[in-house]
């Protein structure tokens, strides 16, 4: 089973690095703002950090700060196809390193393949390999992977002893649902990701693109407080260990902390479930 849900609160920083989010209006973070969200969430219990070498300077950002009190996590680089198996491998060492010393050296506590495919692909085990000794000479805690679909999480679980894996989950994104069970009796650590879907279940409906009108309906429907709802769906399923929540200012952590034990009546989640994939996956968006 996973931890409390009193305690599966994480700490994510891509906007830390750079312009990020769908409803995202402050762009990226400042360093200040950093400083005091970093002191209330160590404050507040919690004691995750995720970031990754792509979130911009999010890593050397992070590395100013003391963050013994908390477990990090960082992800790989992705490869380049137009690179052979020597160059990729090369730069994906490189990169390893180069995490570690942005972090200033901040110990690590897990390590995330960013790009499933690249397990996937012909080199694979040559990466892992890498991952696995640099988790062994570094003394992480656990590697593992970022994924997008449930598809390429299962090729990725047969193929490798995954220790942890972050997924998309929230209200409209329960694609991943069905597979818990199975995931935590393999005993993989288990953090979600997209909790608000970039903001977009919080935004106001008069606000959302053209893009999403087919679940504008389904979007008003989410009861009041959103963000309560949002994290109560997450938090009550025994099998997550962490929700990753990214903020852009203080006022959004705090907002996040205190509606995260905000008592919310109990409803039928199953029904904002969304199986359109272009709605609910990101990367997928072709928003004008």
């Amino acid at each position: 089973m996973g931890v409390s849900s009193r305690n599966k609160r994480g700490l994510g920083t891509v906007q830390f690095g750079c312009n990020y989010g769908i409803s995202n209006e402050n762009g990226q973070v400042s360093p200040d703002v950093v400083s005091r969200i970093i002191d209330f969430a160590c404050a507040n219990g919690i004691t995750y950090i995720d970031t990754a070498s792509v979130y911009g300077n999010s890593e050397e950002v992070l590395g100013h700060f003391d963050l013994s009190n908390f477990r990090i996590i960082t992800k790989t680089i992705k490869t380049h196809k137009d690179l052979d198996l020597y160059a990729n491998i090369k730069l994906f060492k490189s990169a390893l390193y180069e995490s570690r010393r942005k972090l200033s050296n901040n110990r690590l506590y897990g390590l995330l393949f960013h790009e499933a495919n690249d397990l996937l692909s012909c080199y694979g085990k040559n990466l892992w390999e890498l991952a696995a000794d640099f988790k062994h000479k570094e003394g992480l805690s656990k590697i593992g992977v970022s994924v997008y679909n449930p598809e390429e999480l299962m090729q990725i679980i047969r193929l490798y002893p995954i220790e942890i894996v972050q997924l998309p989950l929230n209200i409209l994104d329960q694609r991943f649902v069905p597979l818990l069970k199975d995931l935590k009796r393999q005993g993989i650590e288990i953090h979600t990701r997209s909790a608000f879907l970039q903001g977009l279940l919080l935004m106001e409906p008069e606000k959302v693109n053209s893009y999403f009108s087919s679940i504008v309906p389904l979007l008003k429907s989410i009861p009041e407080p959103k963000i309560a709802y949002a994290l109560n769906f997450i938090k009550n399923l025994p099998e997550i260990d962490r929700i990753i929540v990214g903020c852009t200012s203080l006022q959004e952590i705090q907002e996040i902390v205190n509606m995260y034990f905000t008592n919310v009546e109990e409803i039928e989640y199953s029904k904002f479930k969304v199986d359109d994939v272009r709605m609910i996956n990101p990367s997928l968006w072709e928003i004008k």
